[in-house]
């Protein structure tokens, strides 16, 4: 087993959903942060996901959160953790290149040797 921690910097440019991170096929992640900034005027409402693989790709909310105009939120008010596969995707409500930040993840990847 290996353990990474990795920084997944996110720039919302659509107000689409937009995957922000894929676990690997032969890991699992613990999402510890979620940190967004909004850069616009107004504030911001930001929606956390999941597409779970184990499940055709279902999508299910975690989180949402407003953002103040100027200001920075933490997303998740806890640890995520996802399975090999699923996918961790941020949407805004309406703003396009207001929300950016980071996605800090432990991803825990298993051993392919025997024993």
């Amino acid at each position: 087993m290996a353990n990474v921690y990795k920084n997944v910097p996110f720039d919302l440019t659509t107000s689409a959903a937009f995957d922000v991170y894929t676990c690997p096929s032969n890991a699992t992640a613990i999402i510890q942060n979620i940190q967004a900034f909004n850069v616009d005027s107004s504030a911001v409402s930001c929606f956390v996901r999941m597409k779970d693989a184990s499940d055709s790709l279902t999508v299910i909310p975690l989180a949402a959160k407003s953002i103040a105009a100027s200001l920075s939120a933490k997303l998740n008010d806890g640890i995520i953790i996802l399975e090999a596969s699923d996918v961790l995707q941020l949407q805004t409500n309406s703003a396009i290149d207001k929300v950016s930040g980071s996605v800090n993840i432990l991803e825990i990847s298993r051993s392919d040797q025997n024993g």
